[in-house]
């Protein structure tokens, strides 16, 4: 005998799942970031370079990066050697669980 979709169903879905759609948490896509030093967006899933400065955060693109001509960024009129700056890439998702309610 096989059980009925709605028991299977209701097997997946535990007390922190959403009701109706049995998703337990939503993800966003990463906020846009920009090259400090040309202003371009760094696109989703590329590698980028960044320094924290005080309280600000710095990002630095790719074609920026590898400029051959210098071994230092210009961020913000001041040169940092590029070996200080943090590679990483743009796929960071964010996570957001989902709230519970009753529509009544």
């Amino acid at each position: 005998m096989k059980p009925e979709k709605n028991e299977a169903i209701e097997h997946r879905i535990n007390e922190n799942s959403c009701q109706l759609c049995a998703v337990e948490t939503l993800t966003f896509d990463p906020p846009p970031i920009y090259c400090t030093p040309c202003g371009a967006r760094i696109k989703r899933n590329a590698f980028y370079w960044t320094m924290q400065i005080g309280e600000t955060r710095h990002y630095v693109c790719i074609p920026c990066y590898n400029d051959p001509r210098a071994e230092t960024v210009d961020i913000d009129g001041t040169n940092y050697l590029k070996s200080k700056l943090e590679k990483r890439r743009n796929d960071e998702e964010t996570e957001e669980p989902v709230r519970l309610s009753l529509w009544l």
